[in-house]
């Protein structure tokens, strides 16, 4: 007998059976899934997120630039003669006509639909269902720039005049302004639509990128209150005590999550709104164009005109 063999204990080495393995690849494929999933939900929301993000901070500056700008209509210094006289004839760069023209001062606040005669010719490449806004003022300058406009302002006198040396300001003691008119539009060329804005020098900057929609109503009173009006049903463009802005801005990429929401343009409510125009706007009726998030604002600005 051999007195190793009682201490001697065989083992067995047991593997995983088709069962267990397919359970086991199972489980891995769903936690895998899963895994994935949850993966592109959060790049799905952080995208979606990004995309709100995006659209609410464009909004509020380009409602911020034309904020600034109808804060300051008309303003051509502290005087009491009224509008200035043109000492040097003002030259543009844009070739507008009538009250969309820099070189007229008369009229400090302009809006008319971009298929106007006036703005056609000058802003080809304007959104035509929106409004371009033409504002003219002055601003306090700590220095001059040669060939630029200005305002000298004395409470007895004001005048416009092209700066080319000293020589060229009016009278010595003057308080100095630069003249800043300002056109603001929709531009949309196929692509990225952008709010822009053009100064005296012809050149146009991009302001707000996805601005789609640019409408604007103008305040008169009516009785004990304000009655807003499209351009084309004004009465006439004197007394104006306020302006009524609405802006639909969308993302510049397109989203998950389109919506079918249709902006109001022009509140009938409140509003005497053309009836030659869409007073409201809804993507969804246009090939593609719900797939991307939008959000509009409204506000109104009090003039000093």
């Amino acid at each position: 007998m051999n007195p190793y063999k009682k201490n001697c204990k065989i083992f067995s080495i047991k593997g995983f059976n088709l069962i267990e393995i397919l359970v086991s690849l199972a489980i891995g494929v769903f936690i895998s899934m899963v895994s994935v999933q949850m993966m592109v939900s959060n790049r799905q929301t952080y995208e979606e997120t990004s995309r709100y993000s995006e659209v609410k901070e464009n909004i509020r500056f380009a409602m911020l630039q034309l904020n600034q700008s109808s804060r300051s209509i008309g303003f051509y210094g502290p005087t009491t003669t009224g509008l200035p006289d043109i000492v040097t004839p003002i030259v543009s760069g844009l070739t507008c006509l009538g009250n969309a023209s820099f070189s007229d001062i008369n009229i400090s606040l302009w809006v008319v639909e971009a298929t106007d005669v006036s703005i056609k010719n000058c802003l080809s490449h304007a959104e035509p269902d929106s409004d371009v806004v033409v504002v003219k003022y002055a601003t306090f300058v700590n220095e001059y720039t040669l060939n630029d406009y200005f305002v000298a302002v004395s409470m007895a006198e004001s005048k416009i005049f092209k700066y080319t040396g000293v020589g060229s300001i009016p009278f010595p003691t003057a308080n100095i302004l630069k003249y800043t008119p300002y056109i603001y539009y929709v531009k949309n060329n196929g692509s990225i639509p952008v709010m822009m804005r053009v100064g005296l020098d012809g050149k146009a900057v991009e302001l707000s990128n996805g601005v789609e929609k640019l409408r604007v109503q103008l305040g008169k009173i009516t009785g004990n209150d304000i009655r807003y009006y499209d351009t084309d049903k004004l009465p006439d463009i004197n007394d104006l005590k306020a302006m009524q802005i609405t802006l639909v801005v969308r993302s510049e990429g397109k989203s998950t999550q389109p919506n079918d929401k249709t902006f109001i343009l022009c509140n009938t409510k409140y509003a005497t709104c053309s009836t030659d125009r869409k007073n409201t706007y809804h993507p969804v009726s246009l090939n593609g164009m719900n797939k991307y998030k939008r959000t509009t604002l409204m506000a109104t600005m009090q003039l000093k005109l």
